[in-house]
C-alpha cells in the first residue's frame, strides 16, 4: 500500500499531474485509486447541506474581511482533521491499493493560516499528520496560476485580488514544505516538463527507497511490454 499526494495552489498543474500519474499506474496494472481534495468520508452529508441549503454560511466561511467571524468557524478545521484521519487510517489498514491525492490534509494548511483560522494545536495537529509515502509541491508563479485557473473569465479587479491570495497562501507553503521536507517541483512551460521531474525525482529515491524502486521497476517493465506489444 502506497500512497502518492500532489500539493499545490489551483492552477499549478497538481491536478493534472496526479491524473497523470494515476494513469501511468493503471497503465502498468498497479492497482490504484485517485482520490480528490473534498473526497469526505463522514463529512459529506455535512458540507453538501451547507452548500445547498446554507450557501451564506461557506460564503462568510471563506471570506477575507475584517469582520468577526462566528468563533465555531474555527471548529470546522479540526474536524476536517478528524475526517481525513479516518480516510487514513481505513487506507493504511484496509487496502494494498495505491492511492494518488490530488491534495492531501497539509494542503488546508496555508489557507487555515490566510483565514487566520490558525492557532498551535491545530497547526501542530496538521504537521504532525503522516506524510504521504511519495508527495510533491507543485510551485508556480501566482499570476500564471491565475490565468490558467480562470483565464479571462474574471475581472481585472477580482483577478488582482486571487493573485494576491495566491501570493500569500505560496508564502505559507515554502514555509511548511521546509519545514515538512516536501519535495518542490517548479510548474514548467509545458505538463511534459514538470511531469519529467516529477519522475526524475522517483528515478533518485529509488536508489534509497526500496518501495518507491519496485514501483519504478513495475513501471519500466510495463513501458517495455507496452513497446514490444506496439513493435509487434
Amino acid at each position: 500500500m502506497m500512497i502518492v499526494a500532489f500539493m499545490g495552489v489551483g492552477g499549478s498543474g497538481k491536478t493534472t499531474n496526479a491524473r497523470l500519474f494515476y494513469q501511468l499506474l493503471k497503465k502498468a496494472n498497479i492497482e490504484v485509486e485517485y482520490r480528490t481534495e473534498f473526497d469526505y468520508v463522514i463529512l459529506k452529508p455535512i458540507t453538501r447541506l451547507i452548500e445547498k441549503k446554507m450557501p451564506s454560511v461557506r460564503s462568510q466561511f471563506t471570506e477575507i474581511s475584517s469582520k468577526k467571524k462566528p468563533s465555531y468557524f474555527k471548529l470546522w478545521p479540526f474536524i476536517l482533521w478528524l475526517d481525513f484521519l479516518l480516510l487514513w487510517l481505513s487506507i493504511r489498514f484496509n487496502s494494498k491499493k495505491t492511492f494518488v491525492f490530488d491534495r492531501y490534509i497539509h494542503d488546508f494548511l496555508p489557507a487555515w493560516e490566510f483565514l487566520d483560522y490558525n492557532n498551535k494545536i491545530m497547526r501542530l495537529f496538521y504537521l504532525k499528520f503522516p506524510k504521504p509515502d511519495i508527495v510533491f509541491y507543485i510551485d508556480v508563479d501566482p499570476k500564471v496560476a491565475v490565468d490558467r485557473k480562470y483565464g479571462n473569465i474574471l475581472s481585472q479587479s477580482y483577478q488582482n485580488d486571487i493573485v494576491k491570495f495566491y501570493s500569500k497562501v505560496s508564502q505559507y507553503y515554502e514555509w511548511m514544505i521546509k519545514y515538512l521536507d516536501i519535495p518542490k517541483v517548479k510548474s514548467g512551460p509545458t505538463i511534459q516538463k514538470t511531469f519529467s521531474q516529477i519522475l526524475y525525482y522517483l528515478q533518485k529515491r529509488s536508489s534509497t527507497d526500496s518501495s518507491i524502486n519496485d514501483l519504478i521497476t513495475r513501471l519500466e517493465s510495463s513501458r517495455k511490454s507496452r513497446n514490444i506489444t506496439n513493435n509487434d
